[in-house]
């Protein structure tokens, strides 16, 4: 149903994860094949940037945040935003292998107009239309976009009063991205006296 939107995805993350491996590795893990994955909790953060076109400095503040606080380095401030200036490149590269093989990659369905109508829908009154926009942009995938969609899902929820939902939707959004998704840690505890003492 979404093959356009998830092989995008998928290209986006792939061209991320080499990036990460080949032009920045910060933790030196390039030559150690078993840790190849050390980075790959971080692209989903990375790819919502990148295609929301976030300008250069934020990207680099997100880079820089990554590799002197979660990652406790000293930090190569250089290296950095040589490597912040290289994923901005990347989504011009995306789209350029549409364009000369578009059998390759479908872009029916684009992440920015998808977010947009979601938006949209939110902002007229239609949380539970916006919910299922979310739900199709996800496709299966279990980490939910590193929790962001799991947060936009959980927020719509509380516009619409289903709290419980909403504390469920929360959680996963933190399971996945506990470090970048604070809103939702926030957001759980707001909803703590939320439960089911009137049920049982």
């Amino acid at each position: 149903m979404t093959t356009g939107f998830r092989g995008r995805a998928r290209a986006f993350h792939e061209a991320i994860q080499r990036a990460f491996l080949n032009d920045w590795d910060p933790i030196g893990v390039r030559g150690i094949a078993e840790a190849h994955d050390e980075y790959d909790s971080y692209v989903p953060t990375i790819y919502k940037m990148l295609i929301s076109r976030k300008p250069r400095y934020e990207l680099f503040d997100y880079l820089w945040w990554l590799e002197t606080q979660h990652m406790g380095l000293t930090g190569d401030r250089q290296a950095t935003e040589r490597f912040a200036e290289r994923s901005m490149q990347i989504p011009d590269e995306i789209e350029g292998a549409a364009i000369s093989n578009p059998r390759r990659l479908v872009t029916k369905y684009d992440f920015n107009v998808l977010e947009r109508r979601a938006q949209e829908l939110i902002d007229s009154g239609r949380p539970h239309d916006a919910i299922k926009i979310y739900l199709f942009m996800a496709d299966g995938d279990q980490s939910l976009d590193a929790g962001y969609l799991g947060m936009r899902i959980g927020e719509c929820y509380e516009r619409m009063g289903d709290l419980h939902a909403a504390k469920y939707w929360y959680g996963r959004s933190v399971e996945e991205n506990p470090v970048v998704r604070t809103s939702c840690v926030e957001a759980r505890e707001r909803l703590k006296d939320v439960n089911i003492d009137d049920l049982i």
